[in-house]
């Protein structure tokens, strides 16, 4: 819509459907925002209208009123209403999508397939249809609707409610997704203060900034509405060794009571505190101590989660110390997140999953083991994909797609077959060509890395392993077992 937000076009209709001045907080009640917010979308309307000859007079005393001739005015209108659904226009998922953000913002706010109705210009059977769907949806949360004679409301806990707006905050995807739910002061201001925070040698990776703005974000929102997370025994008892972490949590709520004038109590700021260390929250001294091996659990489970990948795709993993390094400061909030049942989205999980299903599919395997061993919850496939992109890069870093030729003594189908179960059970193989042993004998090997064989071939100049034509279990143990030690030698 050429930069303009939803607010903004909301905001034109008002303004070009009033005859005499009105003042700034007119269109703010109206629109449910502040008139700093107004204030702000005002200065790419202006610009916007230019191009139709609009200009907006801005009067102290009396407010703000547009100046066009009837025909610009109606140019405007007709461009925006081509390109911004009317009430009744949404598609059903725009609809649901309105319904469902209004629901979760308000749950003390009762609603009705009749109100719901006489809003979006639809039927009832429409209306029943998009509660259906949101009703779903939000049992992922464990959250449910509440039936009663006044209507129907979202019911659950508040931290649960918190998850699923967070859920439909990041999915979003982008500023303006943000900009749908909150207010631009707010999200600017919180920007600048985690900025201000990252500057006393706090780092929080990137791919976790989202979740932490959104989650301090929400908690603003609800505790304006005097919506609050109860203090808990768990706030009021941090343990010795995490204070210092708990420390930021409760300047990040300090400065949030000092600017809005609200009260973050302790169970809001244990609430930060969760999503902070669980963002990937690291000072200096606490980097250092892990890198002299201080997180014994965490250290641990990347451990073994690397032997075991390393069992299974012959490569060893753990000599890519600096992989290693950031493989294990990923674990440590992971596990955070764990503990605390939270969950992250990684917006490319589907394309990562299609791009390198092999190592995706071994990760999970080998994390659903990790999780049953130390009685940790399901962890989710987003958590999964955020592994596997560590060990693939590794893969791809150690690898460098070993160029390898099959020799087959059997036919073209058993030898294409044996080739497609070799690609797809080695994601680090290139396979070059398939021969037969006959052939091979003078055949020119220069780049050829490995030879897989099922038959003996009269060739000492390229390693070689003997499998059978139909590839068994053993024998993919035994070439991941022989790369293994091709490595191990290579890195000696």
């Amino acid at each position: 819509m050429n930069n303009l937000s939803k607010r903004e076009v909301d905001f034109i209709y008002l303004l070009l459907g009033e005859s005499e001045y009105q003042p700034i907080s007119y269109y703010a009640k109206k629109l449910n925002v502040s008139t700093k917010t107004l204030q702000s979308d005002l200065k790419n309307i202006r610009n916007y209208m230019k191009k139709y000859e609009i200009k907006i007079d801005a009067r102290p005393g009396r407010g703000l009123l547009t100046c066009a001739k009837k025909e610009d005015s109606e140019k405007l209108l007709n461009e925006i209403s081509l390109k911004i659904p009317k009430a009744g226009e949404e598609s059903s998922t725009e609809r649901r999508e309105l319904i469902l953000k209004e629901m979760l913002l308000k749950t003390n706010e009762m609603t009705s397939i009749q109100k719901l109705s006489d809003l979006y210009y639809v039927g009832k059977t429409s209306i029943v249809n998009d509660m259906k769907y949101i009703e779903e949806w939000i049992q992922k949360y464990n959250l449910t609707f509440k039936k009663t004679k006044e209507g129907t409301c979202i019911n659950g806990s508040e931290t649960d409610i918190r998850k699923a707006i967070a859920g439909i905050a990041i999915r979003e995807n982008t500023r303006n997704g943000l900009l749908e739910l909150f207010q631009k002061e707010d999200i600017d201001f919180i920007e600048k203060l985690l900025s201000d925070i990252g500057k006393k040698n706090l780092d929080i990776g990137d791919i976790y900034y989202a979740n932490l703005l959104t989650h301090i974000l929400i908690c603003i929102k609800r505790v304006r509405e005097n919506i609050h997370i109860e203090d808990s025994e768990e706030s009021r008892m941090i343990h010795v060794h995490t204070l210092e972490q708990y420390g930021k949590a409760r300047e990040i709520a300090e400065k949030i009571n000092e600017h809005y004038n609200i009260q973050i109590g302790a169970g809001e700021t244990y609430y930060i505190y969760q999503y902070l260390i669980s963002s990937g929250f690291e000072e200096r001294g606490m980097k250092e101590g892990r890198e002299r091996g201080n997180d014994d659990k965490c250290t641990e489970f990347a451990s073994k989660l690397t032997k075991r990948l390393s069992e299974k795709f012959g490569i060893r993993f753990e000599q890519d110390t600096d992989m290693m390094q950031g493989l294990i400061l990923h674990i440590r909030p992971m596990l955070n997140r764990l503990e605390y049942n939270i969950q992250i989205q990684n917006l490319l999980k589907e394309e990562i999953g299609r791009q390198y299903p092999q190592m995706v599919a071994q990760c999970s395997e080998v994390l659903k083991e990790l999780a049953k061993e130390y009685c940790l919850p399901e962890i989710s496939r987003d958590e999964v994909v955020n592994i596997a992109i560590y060990f693939q890069t590794m893969l791809e870093k150690k690898t460098m797609r070993k160029k390898v030729l099959v020799v087959c003594h059997s036919g073209y189908g058993t030898s294409q077959l044996l080739a497609a179960k070799l690609k797809n059970e080695f994601a680090f193989m290139q396979i070059v060509d398939v021969v037969s042993g006959r052939k091979v004998k003078d055949m020119d090997l220069t780049g050829i890395d490995y030879i897989i064989a099922t038959v003996p071939i009269e060739r000492d100049d390229v390693p070689y392993i003997i499998v059978s034509s139909l590839l068994s279990e053993q024998d993919i143990k035994a070439i991941r077992n022989s790369f293994m030690n091709r490595e191990q030698n290579e890195g000696e």
